[in-house]
């Protein structure tokens, strides 16, 4: 009994999971097919593995282990990444709202989307999943002080990313109401 306890609690929490796994993985490869590929296969992985884990508190952080071993198999085999097409608007509710957060992701993605690899894997484990550093370094199997330092730059970068997009749209001539 306590063993079929167990395996629904783990199978809730693996549920409960898939959603961060599918945002990192998306925030990776930014093409929700792959990132929905990869999600699975990393479920499956689990699953096929579920012996290996031995307490259930480092769930998270044993499924992105996962994760990022199938998100490095993919880039071994690939040596392009296809990008995502533009973000599209649903809501007419609130177009001009609407607009402006989409054009706030759009932004921020393609900022993400120009980072380094190493550096987009990281801010995405702290700054999208939520994770702490020693997780994180568990996860992509490098030392705490190098997650840190990774992230520093990551979001030194993304600064200066967005800062340039900004100052870009800025500089762009206002068309003006002619009588």
């Amino acid at each position: 009994m306590d063993q079929l306890r167990r395996l629904f609690s783990v199978k809730g929490k693996v549920e409960a999971s898939r959603l961060k796994l599918f945002q990192a993985a998306y925030s990776w490869c930014h093409d929700r097919a792959l990132a929905e590929d990869m999600m699975q296969d990393t479920l499956t992985k689990a699953l096929a593995s579920k012996s290996s884990l031995k307490e259930p508190k480092y769930l998270d952080t044993w499924l992105f282990r996962i994760l990022i071993n199938t998100w490095h198999d993919f880039l071994r085999k690939q040596k392009d990444m296809v990008e995502l097409d533009e973000f599209c608007i649903t809501s007419t509710a609130d177009v001009v709202g609407d607009y402006q957060r989409g054009e706030i992701v759009t932004r921020v993605r393609k900022a993400v989307s120009e980072l380094p690899i190493p550096l987009r894997e990281v801010i995405s484990l702290a700054d999208l999943s939520g994770f702490k550093y020693q997780q994180i370094a568990n996860i992509l199997d490098i030392p705490v002080g190098t997650v840190m330092s990774r992230l520093f730059r990551a979001r030194k970068k993304m600064e200066q990313l967005l800062y340039d997009f900004n100052t870009e749209v800025s500089n762009v001539t206002e068309l003006r109401k002619i009588k």
